[in-house]
């Protein structure tokens, strides 16, 4: 473990936000922790799962080799469906399939990765694995050292820089929006929060957190309309002129505009309720998106509704409790951007029902500067740090084999 210095006294300084250490030691530090992680959680997992990995081709294959094992979990779930699109496009035929809920961002990044590696499956662990080394650097900028560790070593974080999926793209994206804005890049930070968006739809409200920041002071201030609009448009525009793409593009291939929303409707059961209508609907839910009427175990454990709600009640928790350290920050200029910003992508994720639910750990990464938070205000000694690696490292094993075995457990 890297010795940091402890903050027990530390005063959290507003302008640091935005110029943090990216030295060649603090990467190589970040790298290495990034490499020592995967690896750790990667090959416990194969020892705890070696014979029972399930295939996309062969509902249960006896892995020969760990190769096996990482192809298995870099074509899992959705990973499968980007590579899909990465090499055979979108469905011509059938307008309606579910190909058509995936933006093609990421998978043409896999799909130029094809070019040099000669296999899909390998370009989109190394397109994942790559942005998943990027991200914590570009924290490292907004942050601190202690900050992008925390972040990196989060045990859903960990998992799905080893995984085919895009998250660690968008993230890196996000990353990138709220650094441009913090270093006065307005249409810098715009463009980078559309590409987010670009990559998993569901990120376009990013652009709210920065507008709502750049306009409610001009508004106390009773700046003129044109003040407010010239300084919320570089924002607003990229992700307006984005979000009016994709619709374009939907209506040019589908003959709908709205094909993404109603696609999340048919096959993932995906609607709008409150707190308590989403627990209901983890317990009673049924059809499209319901895991109630669908059996999972792991090595021969069954996973029932309540477990569902318990994990995602802890995760929220956890997030939650980031956005509170993150308000008493009161030495911090921007605490009410970070607050805006976690709170975004946190709160709605319990006013919503579909297999959404099931991905929360997921989603709430979105909300990364809930790190920041713990980072000065829990983790800020290094054996409370320790403690925290360590329980990361036992729970992405766990992460790693309840997505192979069970979805996003």
């Amino acid at each position: 473990m890297v010795a940091l210095e402890d903050r027990r006294t530390e005063k959290v300084d507003g302008p640091r936000l935005g110029n943090g250490p990216v030295t060649k030691r603090n990467v190589a530090i970040l790298v290495t922790v990034m490499l020592a992680a995967k690896f750790l959680v990667f090959f416990s997992f194969y020892l705890i799962a070696n014979g029972h990995f399930p295939s996309p081709a062969v509902e249960y294959l006896v892995p020969e080799s760990m190769t096996t094992a990482l192809r298995t979990i870099s074509t899992d779930w959705d990973g499968l469906i980007y590579q899909l699109i990465s090499s055979a496009g979108y469905s011509s035929s059938f307008k309606a399939s579910e190909l058509y809920a995936f933006s093609p961002f990421y998978p043409a990044f896999v799909y130029v990765g094809a070019l040099v590696t000669g296999s899909y499956w390998t370009s989109a662990l190394v397109v994942t694995s790559l942005f998943g080394f990027i991200f914590p650097i570009v924290l490292l900028k907004i942050f601190d050292l202690r900050t992008a560790l925390i972040a990196e070593l989060f045990p859903v974080y960990i998992v799905y820089t080893i995984t085919g999926y895009s998250d660690t793209l968008a993230l890196t994206f996000l990353a990138l929006a709220l650094l441009c804005y913090l270093k006065g890049r307005p249409l810098l930070a715009g463009l980078a929060s559309a590409l987010a968006g670009l990559v998993l739809y569901d990120l376009f409200i990013a652009a709210i957190a920065f507008v709502a920041f750049a306009a409610l002071p001009l508004v106390r201030r009773r700046a003129s309309p044109r003040q407010v609009i010239n300084a919320i448009l570089p924002l607003a525009l990229p992700t307006l002129v984005a979000g009016a793409a994709v619709l374009v593009v939907y209506q040019v291939a589908t003959g709908d505009p709205f094909t993404f929303f109603k696609l999340e409707r048919a096959y993932w059961d995906v609607a709008l309720t409150t707190p308590v209508g989403q627990v209901q609907w983890i317990f009673n839910g049924s059809g499209p998106g319901s895991f109630t009427d669908i059996t999972w175990y792991v090595f021969g454990v069954r996973f029932n509704s309540l477990y569902w709600v318990l994990r995602n009640a802890l995760f929220e928790a956890f997030f939650l409790a980031g956005i509170y350290m993150l308000a008493k920050m009161r030495g911090l200029p921007q605490r009410w951007l970070l607050v805006g910003y976690s709170t975004l992508f946190t709160i709605p994720l319990l006013f919503v029902q579909g297999t959404p639910v099931y991905s929360v750990p997921r989603l709430l990464l979105a909300a990364f500067p809930v790190f920041y938070g713990y980072s000065a205000r829990v983790l800020n000694r290094n054996w409370v740090l320790a403690l925290y690696v360590v329980a990361s490292l036992v729970a992405a094993c766990w992460v790693l084999i309840s997505f192979t075995f069970a979805f996003f457990a």
